[in-house]
């Protein structure tokens, strides 16, 4: 097309190029270097950055959040999708349940109710630490509650499962983040559990996750399985640390 054609004299220009523009340069207009209409050389665009006059999207900063390229000039990146909070987190008080794949501990879910969490869900921040070096993967769903039991539990797993979080990787005091549940619109004022798996294998007792209880006393509950069939009540009065993400 002409938009892609280079004046006689341009193409003679490459002998004589500005600093920092090679011959190849001016023949590539559509990557990050390009030429202007009027001839000038667009400067490399910044691998993180990004270029706004050659559109060209940089990688992102560290804090971009796992969206794919950094939008032109964000120098922290796209920050992706599932990034806004629904409802209050809920606060550590030292306490915790263990996550692992040994005994009846392959399995955990926390119950709650959606109020500010209601709508389609994407996400969870889930406050996690670790002891010694865990194996496997982390993931996250979103269940829908059995009423017809008392103490209820989950009945049947309504988003998708999040991708594999590595256990290893879960780092004191920051919220492990965990996205892909979609598929799950929930309803305001009604009761929910967000279930963690590990994908593990048997572990000695000494390397696990603990998702963090945020209380003992509430009357909501967190159960715990070695499968999703079968789940034990072993933290009735209580719930673990989590907030979900829109």
């Amino acid at each position: 097309m002409k938009a892609r054609l280079l004046h006689a004299a341009l193409i003679v220009a490459a002998l004589s190029s500005p600093a920092g523009c090679s011959r190849t340069d001016l023949w590539v207009v559509t990557c990050s270097e390009a030429l202007t209409p009027e001839g000038q050389c667009v400067a490399r665009a910044d691998p993180v950055r990004g270029d706004p006059v050659s559109h060209t999207d940089g990688a992102g900063g560290a804090d971009g959040g796992g969206g794919a390229d950094g939008a032109d000039a964000a120098p922290i990146g796209d920050p992706g999708p599932c990034i806004a909070s629904a409802g209050t987190f809920l606060g550590d008080n030292g306490q915790k349940v263990s996550i692992y794949r040994y005994t009846f501990q392959s399995y955990v879910g926390s119950s709650f109710v959606a109020n500010d969490d209601a709508g389609a869900i994407c996400g969870a921040l889930v406050s996690l630490t670790k002891t010694g070096t865990p194996s496997g993967s982390l993931h996250a769903s979103i269940w829908s509650d059995d009423t017809s039991l008392s103490p209820t539990e989950p009945l049947v797993q309504i988003s998708e499962e999040s991708p594999g979080v590595v256990a290893a990787s879960v780092v004191d005091g920051t919220d492990t983040r965990f996205t892909g549940l979609t598929g799950a619109t929930l309803v305001s004022g009604t009761k929910y559990w967000l279930v963690l798996r590990s994908d593990a294998g048997s572990e000695n007792g000494s390397n696990y996750v603990n998702w963090i209880l945020r209380s003992d006393v509430e009357p909501f509950g967190i159960v715990y399985s070695s499968d999703p069939g079968s789940w034990w009540t072993g933290y009735t009065y209580g719930r673990t640390s989590l907030q979900l993400l829109k």
